[in-house]
């Protein structure tokens, strides 16, 4: 199960955590390591996580971090989503303290304006010499700038000999073979001169604690290279500035995956105002982030998991809902009808009702104020509406959260106004007495045409 997968990968941070020299091995923390370990600690009596935590504890403070979840941030430029990326780099920014952010992009392929517009956040990139050089292989200064902006620079070719260490006995043994040759070929370059190299692990490594352990002691096992801290080279000052000759990161996130974020970050905007809850709306703006995490196998897993988390706010939408009469009759052109609202929730909720109907000249409805129900509680509310003239008006009623999103099922109802019968009553009432009298009038201006005739006559 994943909680099996969590607990297990749990135990292999502990024990590579536990068990490195932190003058030769550096970490880059994830920021959203320690919001899952707390997830883990929920979910599991185990005390994988509790010795995880107290890894984690020890190491130096000084340990940078990453971004949320390892949110791609390139992507996020490019996509326009500005309050997005302000949301991710937030959210780091309040789970790293006051630790050091590095942006470490999928195979250090950035572009300018991610790596300007983050330096200006005090963010530094860590970009690859194939970005800045076009060569994998060509020797880089490990602190350089591109287009005049402070970067880290990791070696492509080096780091791409430990893809595969993680695999067997015979690929870590090639990938020991393949860095001694890389490191020892950019030594052969330039005897005499030292240089600083940055080899930087693949995202989705899953070395254990033994073969890290092999992997540091070969290194250290020359008289000609030196294991150093991540934090000893970010001190350095630039030593070469270049305009990078790739502009653009290889992916790029799908308007499918765009509108589904636009969606779970609307409907957790109105399940925060509904319930009040800041904290479930803190959980949803991660899950978010997590979004546009590049370690997303495809932008449709990525899309995916979006889905599941809006499916998981509309159950909380769900449990409101309003209730009325399919048919309504007013006694009077002003009234009131009533609005049931339902909360099958386990918390209040704040909520307005507002009713519209397409025959805009007949019908108005003034808006509800924020109406709270408890818990477990139905509230009918009078609403003021008005209708003009005879015959039913379709009118559709809605709830409204108070940040003004609308949400839940639309409540159909017909309406009509008794008040226009009555005046069509009285209408026909005073016509028949009005016919009544022209009958008693001609009546009586008979008779004394009579009776001034037989007068005549005698």
């Amino acid at each position: 199960t994943d909680r099996k997968k969590d607990l297990a990968e749990a135990k292999r941070l502990t024990n590579l955590i536990s068990n490195q020299d932190a003058s030769k091995v550096s970490w880059l923390q994830d920021s959203a390591l320690l919001p899952w370990l707390d997830q883990l600690e929920l979910d599991s009596d185990s005390d994988s996580p509790a010795k995880l935590r107290s890894a984690i504890s020890g190491l130096a403070p000084t340990t940078a971090m990453l971004p949320f979840g390892h949110t791609d941030l390139t992507a996020l430029v490019r996509a326009n989503q500005q309050d997005d990326l302000a949301d991710a780099i937030n959210l780091t920014r309040q789970l790293s303290g006051d630790r050091r952010i590095f942006y470490a992009p999928s195979k250090g392929i950035a572009d300018r304006q991610t790596v300007s517009l983050l330096s200006q956040q005090g963010i530094s990139t860590i970009v690859s010499n194939d970005f800045l050089r076009g060569n994998e292989r060509e020797t880089t200064a490990a602190v350089s700038t591109s287009a005049s902006n402070p970067v880290l620079v990791h070696d492509l070719g080096a780091s791409s000999c430990l893809t595969s260490a993680d695999v067997d006995d015979s690929s870590f043994f090639a990938a020991i073979t393949c860095i001694k040759s890389e490191i020892g070929m950019m030594t052969a370059e330039s005897p005499q001169n030292s240089r600083t190299v940055l080899v930087l692990t693949p995202t989705k490594w899953k070395i254990s604690n033994e073969r890290l352990s092999a992997l540091v002691s070969v290194l250290s096992d020359h008289n000609w290279m030196q294991l150093t801290t991540l934090d000893l080279v970010a001190a350095a000052a630039p030593a070469d500035n270049y305009v990078a000759s790739q502009s653009a990161d290889p992916r790029d996130f799908s308007r499918g995956l765009l509108r589904q974020a636009q969606n779970l970050k609307t409907s957790t905007e109105s399940v925060s105002a509904l319930y009040d809850d800041q904290e479930l709306a803190a959980g949803f703006t991660a899950a978010r982030t997590l979004g546009y995490s590049d370690l997303w196998s495809s932008n449709a897993r990525a899309t995916e998991y979006l889905t599941e988390n809006i499916a998981l706010l509309n159950e909380y939408l769900n449990a409101v809902s309003i209730q009325a009469s399919g048919r309504i009759t007013t006694p009077e052109v002003n009234s009131e009808i009533p609005i049931t609202i339902v909360n099958e929730s386990d918390r209040s909720v704040s909520v307005s009702i507002d009713l519209t109907s397409a025959a805009t000249s007949r019908f108005s409805a003034e808006p509800t104020g924020i109406i709270q129900v408890d818990r477990g509680q139905r509230v009918t509310v009078p609403v003021e509406i008005s209708l003009v003239g005879a015959g039913v008006v379709d009118v559709q009623a809605q709830l409204i959260a108070p940040n003004g999103e609308r949400f839940g099922e639309v409540e159909n109802i017909q309406i009509s106004s008794a008040a226009y019968s009555q005046f069509a009553r009285t209408l026909v009432w005073g016509a028949f007495g009005l016919l009544v009298l022209l009958a008693l009038s001609n009546f009586v201006k008979r008779r004394k045409e009579k009776r001034s005739l037989e007068t005549s006559a005698r």
